[in-house]
Formats: C-alpha cells, structure tokens, sequence
C-alpha cells in the first residue's frame, strides 16, 4: 500500500502585508492560470516538535521528524521522513493520525504514525525539542483538476510562551492533481515582490531560536515588536 506523500513548495517572504494581499485578492492576478476555489481564512496552530534529544535524536539520526500540532482543542501527530526535491517541489512521506499531549506516544490511539515513530524510537523518551506557533492565512486556488493550498505563515518560535524569533514563509501545498502545476505555479511565486527563496526547515528555525537563547541567556528573549509598514509582521484581519 503506498504511503501518503506531502508534496510543497516553501519560499520566504520579506513583504508579508504584500504578500497577504495576494492571497487575499488572487484573483486580480491569475497566477500560472490559477483562481481561488474559496474565501481565505485564518487559522491559528501551534506545533511541538519532538525527538529523543535536543540534538542528535534518534528522528534526526534517521532523518525523520515528528510534530504534534494542536488546534481547535485536536492534536495531530505527523510523521515525516526525508524528501525528495524535483522542479523546486519537494515530495516526501506524511503519517499523520489523532493523538494527545502527552509525550508519551504509547497513550496515543495506534496509527501507522505512532507505530511508525515507535519503530524508530525504541524505548528511549520523547522530548520537546521546538515550539512553533503559527497564525496561517490559508486559502485553496485551483487550475483545471489541481488544487493547491496557499498558506501565508507568520512562525514564533517560543519558550515557554515567550517568542524567540519571527519570521514568515509562504508555502503551496498540493491538495490534488498534478505536481507540474504546482511547479509553475511556485514559479510564478517567485518572480512577484516580496518573495524570497526558502529559508530552510520550520523546525530548523525552532532549533536555531532556541540555540541562541541558550547562548545569550533567558532573559534576552523578547517578542518582536509589529510594524505597521509593508515589511510588517502583522497578518491583518481582513
């Protein structure tokens, strides 16, 4: 039985209130001849990373990665194991199943996810090794039988609800059909103002924050300050 695939593009946004309001209003430019298929919605997550150490786990050592993300009162696991890029896109399995807080993968409903990690973990205890909390501006476009999720996400890496660091990203996530279209469409994406080559993993940026937080001290983190211009952090309302 094939296992489930996350196909995505990801690329880095330097503009976000720009780039908010190409999603917002991506009819106007028919990208790669893609229109939207519904209202853009926002959504707020937060996602815990987890591995057997802060660094060098057992996930890593095996080039896995496992996060729990919450929202709406439901945890999801998602399993991921290594990718593969072709044409900008990167494929890569997803295992992804109901579970809990609890750090302890043997209280969660058995899944192919849980087994999965359990396979790879062995005995050894799970760990919280980043916290993400995301606020996404998600809305589906579509091209003939191929939809694609766009999502504008605005990341705080945390420590014990303080933000460490911010940064936003934009990915294409494809829903159904065909990856070529995806593909074009990421290409599109990068020839508009405000978008900038990827800037690497979510939780190699959860890692970083916390990595330079503990070099520099607790008392060093604070929460970037929104400003209000287009280069801002802020996702507005409407």
């Amino acid at each position: 039985m094939d296992e489930p695939l996350e196909i995505e593009v990801k690329l880095g946004v330097s503009r976000p209130l720009r780039i908010a309001r190409l999603v917002r209003r991506f009819e106007e430019l028919g990208l790669a001849g893609f229109a939207p298929l519904a209202p853009p919605r926002v959504i707020t997550l937060t996602d815990r990373y987890v591995d057997t150490a802060q660094a060098g786990g057992w996930l890593q050592a095996l080039g896995m990665r496992a996060r729990l993300r919450s929202h709406g009162g439901a945890v999801v696991l998602a399993v991921k194991r290594g990718g593969l890029e072709r044409a900008g896109v990167t494929v890569r399995v997803e295992l992804q199943a109901e579970a809990s807080s609890s750090l302890d993968p043997r209280q969660w409903p058995p899944s192919a996810a849980r087994a999965a990690l359990i396979e790879a973990i062995g005995a050894e205890p799970l760990q919280e090794i980043a916290v993400l909390r995301q606020r996404r501006l998600v809305r589906p476009v579509g091209k003939g039988g191929t939809s694609v999720e766009l999502s504008l996400d605005r990341v705080d890496a945390l420590e014990r609800g303080r933000v460490l660091a911010r940064r936003h990203e934009l990915e294409a996530e494809l829903l159904t059909g065909d990856e070529v279209d995806l593909a074009r469409l990421a290409e599109a994406l990068r020839h508009v103002d405000g978008i900038t080559p990827a800037v690497g993993s979510k939780l190699a940026f959860g890692l970083a924050a916390r990595k330079a937080m503990a070099r520099s001290g607790p008392q060093a983190a604070a929460a970037p300050r929104e400003q209000p211009r287009a280069g801002s952090s802020t996702l507005p309302e409407r």
